[in-house]
């Protein structure tokens, strides 16, 4: 069942950008979000791109192989149409990456037009957890995600270890963009067996960008 949907004064159609390390519950996150609320318009940026590179839907393998400076222009232009087209009466969120990670190797993935958004949050989670998630994902649903490097013979506190840098050098990132552009920025921490709990803590931190702005 849906909650109330954010009074009018409350809602004001703003714009907010979720990130955050492959594999730490965006998805599950972002599912409760639009069970629990109809006044979100989620935009899932992987999904979105591909469709937009003209790629089948679930081609990881070929976006992942696409030279990172034709994605990024590909990404500014995608952006900026998404940011323009979007639904006036509801707040938009776009679920993407700040940070790109391939075999191991961490390369920006955000331009000025992160400039354009009301808020920037980083769902993060304990490391231990999010290669859990990678590795329950890559048997059960046979999706490579390529963050580590080849061969993937490395041992687990390998793996924690870079996945702990690649979440720290994306709170950098995100600091960084909310410096240049001075928007509000927010952590949430993903708590198993709490998504709804999660998903109220975003919607508050949501009515706190609305009052600032």
């Amino acid at each position: 069942m849906q909650e109330k949907s954010f009074k009018e004064k409350e809602l004001l159609a703003k714009k907010c950008f979720i990130g955050g390390v492959s594999g730490v519950g965006k998805s599950t996150f972002l599912e409760k979000l639009e069970e629990l609320y109809d006044c979100f318009e989620i935009i899932h940026g992987s999904k979105y791109f591909m469709r937009w590179l003209g790629l089948k839907e679930g081609d990881y393998h070929s976006l992942q192989s696409m030279d990172d400076n034709i994605k990024n222009k590909e990404l500014n232009k995608m952006m900026r149409f998404i940011l323009a087209a979007k639904q006036k009466n509801k707040t938009l969120l776009v679920d993407a990456h700040y940070l790109r990670i391939k075999e191991g190797k961490i390369s920006d993935a955000t331009d000025d037009w992160a400039g354009l958004f009301d808020g920037l949050f980083v769902l993060e989670d304990e490391p231990e957890k999010i290669l859990a998630r990678i590795k329950s994902d890559s048997m059960n649903l046979k999706r490579n995600r390529k963050i580590f490097p080849v061969p993937e013979n490395s041992d687990d506190d390998k793996k924690i270890k870079l996945l702990r840098k690649y979440h720290n050098r994306t709170v950098e990132k995100v600091k960084k963009l909310s410096n240049k552009f001075n928007i509000p920025y927010f952590i949430i921490k993903n708590k198993d067996g709490k998504v709804e709990e999660v998903a109220r803590e975003f919607v508050g931190c949501v009515k706190l960008i609305n009052c600032k702005l």
